[in-house]
């Protein structure tokens, strides 16, 4: 298996609540989250996603797994399409997700710790649109979170990758 993963790392945050969006419109093996500065994707497809090292933190809808340094359990199947949001509390230490705006119960990862500042990451996307600004957002953030915003780096709100040929 291969996979491509994509990421912001223009974006990489050290503290505070963040949020973006993540508009999937066709996947197979998704891992979707988050990854710090010890994360090194390579430049084609790989077999390393987000989660499949200690590196990174991700959830799959399709195989119903968490990601972080290999799968976990995870509860939720994931519609075609679907809007995932992705949710981090960096001075909790707290990683939440929705999907298609309702959060989960509990936190997908807790009490984590990484390396340097953390950014937004996914990997097997075939067709997808990262929302960063709160224009762009389907749906809201938790209460206390903040949009990765435009003034921060990045000069358009959304990232797209078309599907393949």
């Amino acid at each position: 298996w291969a996979f491509t993963t994509f990421g912001q790392p223009r974006l990489a945050r050290a503290s505070g609540r963040w949020y973006y969006e993540l508009e999937l419109r066709k996947f197979d093996y998704p891992q979707i989250g988050w990854v710090d500065e010890g994360f090194f994707p390579d430049d084609g497809p790989s077999d390393d996603g987000v989660g499949d090292d200690a590196h990174g933190w991700g959830i799959d809808g399709a195989r119903q797994h968490t990601w972080h340094d290999g799968p976990g359990e995870y509860t939720q199947v994931w519609p075609r399409p679907v809007v995932i949001g992705c949710a981090i509390d960096l001075n909790e230490r707290r990683m939440l997700f929705s999907m298609d705006g309702v959060w989960e119960e509990a936190p997908s990862f807790e009490d984590f710790t990484f390396q340097g500042s953390i950014y937004p990451a996914a990997t097997g996307i075939q067709a997808g649109t990262f929302h960063f600004a709160k224009e762009h957002c389907r749906f809201a953030p938790p209460d206390g979170y903040r949009h990765l915003r435009l003034e921060d780096g990045i000069r358009t709100g959304c990232f797209r990758r078309p599907a393949s040929p």
